[in-house]
């Protein structure tokens, strides 16, 4: 296995698998095959020449797939057993770009679905919208220490930060309860242009779902706070947040 590879430490191996499967690291990978195979073939230490190979091949089914093919291939021509074709089909990568949102496309579909109407900001959530807001890794809840265990997995968040050239004046994050994991409790940080905390208190935030809406105000430091909301009803709904 892998783990027991001694050329490459565990912080290497996590960095790897934490890679995502983009397009990019596909086609990157599969441009390695051909090398990775020729190792095997000489009888050299290919999973250690070809450690990022090797795990992208372990956890991407489409490459693996691709690389198993190549390899039959190659193994026959070595053995000089190749069957003669009259006509060689052109190789298909479309699986590449299936499923796969560029990020231009996730920020445009992000931006559409916030509405600014006078000093209100409007955002509608679908089930696709939540889906690209997440997860996002390294931010913590901001709440009590002896809940910050309970709310450590961030279910979505919508930063501005992530929206380039964009004057979203909030921070929307929704954390998954770890005790209830059909609910969350969502954080919404407000922080209006040309002011700061602690006078950020007194700004509205409405959470609107299907059977209810829930009326909520910032403290000093422009945060509001809602609890125990049922994930599949925020999947849906509507965040309205009055500067």
């Amino acid at each position: 296995m892998l783990v027991n590879n001694k050329n490459f430490t565990i912080q290497q191996l996590h960095k790897i698998l934490q890679t995502e499967l983009t397009t990019d690291a596909c086609h990157y990978y599969l441009d390695q095959i051909s090398d990775y195979i020729t190792y095997q073939f000489i009888g050299e230490d290919y999973r250690s020449k070809c450690v990022e190979t090797a795990v992208h091949l372990d956890s991407c089914p489409n490459c693996s797939a691709a690389y198993a093919r190549l390899y039959e291939l190659e193994f026959a021509a070595a053995q000089e057993s190749l069957p003669e074709l009259t006509n060689l089909p052109a190789p298909d990568f479309s699986f590449l770009n299936a499923g796969v949102v560029t990020e231009n496309g996730r920020l445009a579909k992000i931006k559409s679905a916030i509405q600014e109407i006078g000093d209100k900001f409007v955002l509608v959530l679908t089930e696709e919208l939540v889906g690209l807001l997440r997860p996002l890794p390294n931010t913590t809840p901001v709440l009590r220490s002896s809940s910050a265990e309970r709310y450590a997995e961030i279910f979505f968040q919508l930063d501005p930060t992530d929206l380039p050239y964009s004057n979203l004046p909030f921070t929307i994050t929704a954390f998954r309860d770890a005790q209830m994991s059909d609910n969350c409790l969502v954080e919404v940080r407000v922080q209006p242009p040309e002011q700061s905390w602690p006078t950020l208190s007194g700004k509205k935030v409405n959470l609107k779902m299907s059977t209810q809406t829930i009326a909520g105000t910032t403290d000093a430091w422009g945060l509001a706070v809602f609890n125990d909301v049922r994930i599949t009803n925020l999947a849906t709904a509507t965040i309205e947040v009055s500067l």
